[in-house]
This record gives C-alpha cells, sequence and structure tokens, in this order.
C-alpha cells in the first residue's frame, strides 16, 4: 500500500507533539512493507523559496518539504485556510507518488485545500484531528479579547472576529471601536460582508476571511472519509462545530516508548520530592500557575521544582516567570531538551505537572510520563482528565487555580506512600503497533470498492 502523510512541520527540524506522531505512524507503517511519503513545510527561506520544495530522506521515509510562508502569499488570511497554490503543489505530488490513500495528521500552513484535492482526486482520506486548527484559527480555543476559553464559533462568528481583532497589530484604541459594540451590531458586520454588492467592491474582505474560514474547513472534514479523534472531548468538539458523526472514531494515540523504558526509574521515596514541567514555556501551557503553587510549599520542606523547554520561544513570558520564581532556588529551569532524552529526563523527575490552560488534546508528555510509572498532576479540564484517574496515577486541580494546585503538590510531599501507591495504578500507554493495527484496518476499509447506491 502507498501512504501519503501530511503534517505541517517535521522531523528533524521539528519533533513536537504532531509530527512525533506523524513519524512514528510513518516508520511502523514502512516496517509493514509499505510505501510512506510525508508531505510537509517550513517558512520559506533563500535555501527553499516560497513554494519551490526539497526532496529527502528521512529513517527511511520519503519526505517532500515545501517553502511556505502565509504572511508571503496575496492574501494571509485566506490562505492560511483555502491556499491555491498549496492544491496545485498537492496535486502534483499525488500525481507523481500515486498514493492509495492519504492520511491528514495536520494540515495547518499546508491549508485545507490539501483535504480537498486528494478528494477531487477520488483518494480516501483519513483526518486525525491533532488539535483544533480545524475549529480555531488559534489552535487552543482561547480568546485573545476575554482570555476565556471557546467552544468554538458562534452562530454569526462574532466571537471569532473580536478574537480575531484583539489579536490584530492596531491601536488598542482602534481596536476597542469594534470590541466595545454589542454582538447585534458585529453580527450585522459579519452578515453584510457576505452580501453580493460588498463582495463586488471589495469590502469587508477580512471579516468574510473569518467568517469564510468556519464554512470551508466545516465543508472540507467533512468531505473526508474518516475523522479520528484521539479523546472523547475532540470527538465532542467536532460533533458541536459541524463535524458528522458517522465520520468519527474515538482513538487514543499510541506512542514508542523504548526510548523511555530503557532509562531508570526515579527512587521510591526520594529525600527530596522532585516535580518537573516539560513542554512549550509558553502562556497556555500554565507555567505561571505551577511556579506560583510551587512557591507556596515551605522552604523547609524537601522539594524541588525543574523546568524543561525552551525559554527562548517567548521572551516577555520567560521575563515573567523569572519574577514568579524571584530567588528561589529550589526551582531550576533547565533548558530545551531532546526527545530520545526524554527517560532520562523522568527518571530525574517524581511527579510531572501538567498545569495546562487550555482543552490539551491529551499532550504526549503525559503517555511519556506513563510510561516511565511517573505519575502526573494536571489540569481538570480536557483530554487529561480524560488520561489522569484522580487519587490512581495521578491528581487533577482547577484551570489556573495556583491554592488548589499548591494542595496536590503538597500531598507528595506530606503522603509518604503516596508515590508508591500511585505507580502501582499506573498503566503502560498505548503502542504504536496497536494503533497502527487499527490505522491499516481503516485504510483496507476504505480501498474496498463500494457498491453504488441503487
Amino acid at each position: 500500500m502507498r501512504v501519503l502523510l501530511t503534517s505541517h512541520q517535521f522531523l528533524p527540524k521539528y519533533s513536537f507533539g504532531t509530527e512525533k506522531l506523524t513519524f512514528e505512524c510513518g516508520r511502523e507503517l514502512l516496517k509493514r512493507g509499505h510505501s510512506v511519503h510525508v508531505l510537509t513545510s517550513e517558512p520559506a527561506s533563500l535555501a527553499i523559496p516560497q513554494n519551490s520544495h526539497w526532496d529527502y530522506d528521512y529513517q527511511g521515509l520519503k519526505v517532500r518539504l515545501f517553502g511556505l510562508s502565509v504572511g508571503e502569499t496575496p492574501d494571509p488570511l485566506r490562505y492560511e485556510f483555502d491556499n491555491p497554490d498549496m492544491a496545485a503543489n498537492m496535486r502534483g505530488y499525488i500525481e507523481e507518488v500515486r498514493p492509495d490513500v492519504v492520511h491528514v495528521w495536520h494540515a495547518g500552513r499546508l491549508s485545507g485545500s490539501i483535504i480537498k484535492t486528494a478528494k477531487e482526486l477520488g483518494l480516501p482520506v483519513v483526518f486525525t484531528a491533532t488539535d483544533f486548527w480545524s475549529i480555531c484559527r488559534v489552535i487552543h480555543l482561547r480568546r485573545a479579547d476575554t482570555g476565556e476559553l471557546c467552544t468554538g464559533p458562534n452562530r454569526l462568528a462574532t466571537n471569532c472576529l473580536r478574537c480575531y481583532i484583539a489579536r490584530t497589530n492596531a491601536p488598542q484604541e482602534a481596536k476597542n471601536k469594534y470590541l466595545h459594540k454589542s454582538d447585534l451590531e458585529l453580527g450585522l458586520y459579519t452578515t453584510l460582508a457576505n452580501a453580493p454588492i460588498l463582495r463586488s467592491l471589495g469590502k469587508g474582505k477580512r471579516i468574510r476571511a473569518v467568517t469564510q474560514r468556519i464554512r470551508f474547513l466545516k465543508e472540507t472534514i467533512n468531505s473526508v472519509d474518516r475523522v479520528i479523534a484521539p479523546t472523547k472531548i475532540m470527538r465532542d468538539m467536532l460533533l458541536r462545530n459541524g463535524i458528522k458523526p458517522h465520520l468519527l472514531r474515538v482513538s487514543r494515540y499510541g506512542i514508542e516508548t523504548s526510548h523511555i523504558t530503557a532509562a531508570p526509574q526515579s527512587p521510591e521515596r526520594p529525600p527530596t520530592m522532585r516535580f518537573g514541567f516539560m513542554g512549550g514555556i509558553v502562556r497556555h501551557k500554565g507555567l505561571h500557575t505551577l511556579i506560583k503553587a510551587f512557591r507556596g510549599i515551605p522552604a523547609l520542606m524537601p522539594a524541588e521544582l525543574k523546568i524543561y523547554g525552551d525559554t527562548g520561544r517567548d521572551p516577555k513570558y520567560f521575563e515573567e516567570l523569572k519574577q514568579l520564581a524571584g530567588e528561589d532556588r529550589r526551582i531550576r529551569f533547565m533548558g530545551p531538551f531532546e526527545g530520545e532524552k526524554v527517560g532520562w529526563i523522568l527518571s530525574e523527575v517524581d511527579v510531572l505537572v501538567v498545569p495546562s490552560s487550555w482543552y490539551e488534546n491529551t499532550p504526549l508528555v503525559i503517555y511519556e510520563a506513563f510510561a516511565s510509572g511517573t505519575p502526573v498532576i494536571g489540569t481538570d479540564l480536557g483530554g487529561i482528565s480524560e488520561v489522569i484517574e484522580h487519587g490512581k496515577n495521578g491528581l487533577l486541580f482547577k484551570m489556573e487555580d495556583a491554592k488548589d494546585l499548591n494542595a496536590q503538590l503538597l500531598r507528595f510531599v506530606l503522603e509518604p506512600e503516596l508515590l508508591a501507591k500511585m505507580r502501582k495504578h499506573i498503566k503502560p500507554p498505548r503502542s504504536v503497533s496497536d494503533s497502527v493495527d487499527e490505522l491499516e484496518e481503516t485504510y483496507a476499509e476504505l480501498l474496498i470498492p463500494r457498491k453504488p447506491e441503487s
């Protein structure tokens, strides 16, 4: 079988969750004798100009990487979700490699046009919703205007319009002219922007792009043959936002764990309780809440906090975190880490903390922690609370509630038997092999010729 996988970016330059999932799926398919190709992108550069490509081999996977900067397109707002250039690139690549099935692990930056192209060419398409890209332009469903979590566009998309306006670089006074309007007034804007007369005059172009993204991607995702949601919350969000129920399947991720299980486990009851954080040092990951909570542990109690992640990703936020940490020497910023070192990092941590303030679609770091026998404290929200069983394999706390998180941290410090007790209830995560077994069945099912409807 010839399989074409897509991801908005790929290894070796990028190695976040979606990239690792795409790679591990491709590598397992390759082991089973399938021919695997990957279509991906990275920002355009002198080495790879806009819409030019570079072919390379990554551990047996044949990768085609397109130079693609959405900001350099004729209409960045539109091309983010509907890019005719990428549609042409996708068409050319499909005609070249002739895949039997296309599996879209992510279409961000590449745009939904790659999906439409595959369907126009009559190919079966599987779409895995690794995040909320198909629902939300900023992916994490957290509104820029209010800071509140969101469940997707409302009927007139006024919440999306407010969020978009708040994220622009316009002066705040100019933004407020719109942000202070009522939903009724803004709803009139979104309605009129799509009226034929304004379309012909070219007015309301940006408002149209915000609202048309919703309809375009809903229709696009509904055109695929199978939608895989790794968590129940993802399934429910997709249903809420108009994805057809018969397309959806809940299927948890399988991950590669050999590099984790090969590392030693932390001691049963260390003299100092070592809490850890691994991930993006960005606001929606909630590290500020964790530092506030940890600072509430009395200095005489034996505890430390190790923070693993790239401190240069959001310098302004990192400065805020350093201010929160103050002179507390128990808090240590360990810097970025390589994926293959995760097992060794976890051997230096007794409890992992995932304090995210958005609907994490099951962060892989929790599965990695469980593979090493490490309990997790996480936000009682979204995919996190589907994986952590409070009081069994970890503890949950209220989102952005530093006082509640502090209480959960203190339990591990004050209850000598808690660490060993929770380790006994940790189950190993699903394997890549098991998840690819299921994917092979899905691919095969979609390749069976369908009888014409009578």
